[in-house]
């Protein structure tokens, strides 16, 4: 009769438990139409069928204006796509020539400030502006290029207004970017505005693009 060695039976089972185990906690499943909240992969090692992510699921975020196919997480969208927001006081608006106010700050050598979108509304504080200058949105120190926000009727009207504009003021640059690179876009006017009690709301869709 021959020995059984039981010790090496035992062993081995347990070595295919832990095993089936292992594959039921770590492999996905292989085959197209998984149930729910199974990641399916197919031989390549590439999603399939309809699989989704987990919520929370991280990636590493790529590079700015990296153009392959690798996944875009938030923060690589937060970092591409930038916004603006603030108010131009009574104050800033009676010294808008002498003082400009900067609405975006310069983003460093080699790149410059592309706008997406602009969007303003102008509030009436009860006491209307004098002046003839219409309220510009341009890059610092001029850059060739500017983008008229809101007419110098408005600013000197007694009532409300908002104004919207895509693409400007960068939208009209073309051939060198010497002149915007590194610099600042702000808001500014031909001349002062003088009496006045309104105030300008703002929001500046933006990207910063390398040269």
């Amino acid at each position: 009769m021959k020995k059984i060695n039981c010790l090496a039976l035992t062993i081995a089972a347990l070595t295919m438990l832990c095993a089936t185990f292992a594959r039921a906690q770590y492999e996905p499943d292989l085959t197209p139409g998984g149930t729910t909240g199974q990641i399916q992969i197919n031989s390549s090692g590439v999603l399939a069928g309809t699989s989704s992510l987990p919520n929370g699921t991280t990636a590493t975020t790529q590079a700015a204006n990296d153009n392959s196919t690798n996944v875009a997480t938030t923060a690589y969208v937060n970092n591409l796509i930038s916004i603006a927001t603030g108010t131009l006081s009574s104050a800033q608006l009676a010294a808008i020539n002498t003082t400009p106010v900067t609405a975006i700050a310069a983003p460093g050598a080699g790149k410059y400030i592309q706008i997406l979108g602009v969007s303003a509304k102008y509030v009436y504080g009860g006491t209307a502006y004098t002046g003839s200058n219409p309220l510009l949105l341009e890059y610092s120190g001029g850059g060739g290029v500017t983008n008229s926000v809101f007419s110098s009727a408005i600013m000197t009207g007694t009532a409300s207004a908002w104004s919207t504009a895509v693409g400007s003021p960068s939208s009209a640059v073309s051939g060198s970017t010497s002149g915007i690179d590194n610099t600042a876009v702000v808001f500014t006017a031909a001349g002062n505005y003088a009496t006045g009690t309104g105030t300008v709301d703002y929001t500046i869709t933006y990207t910063i693009v390398n040269d």
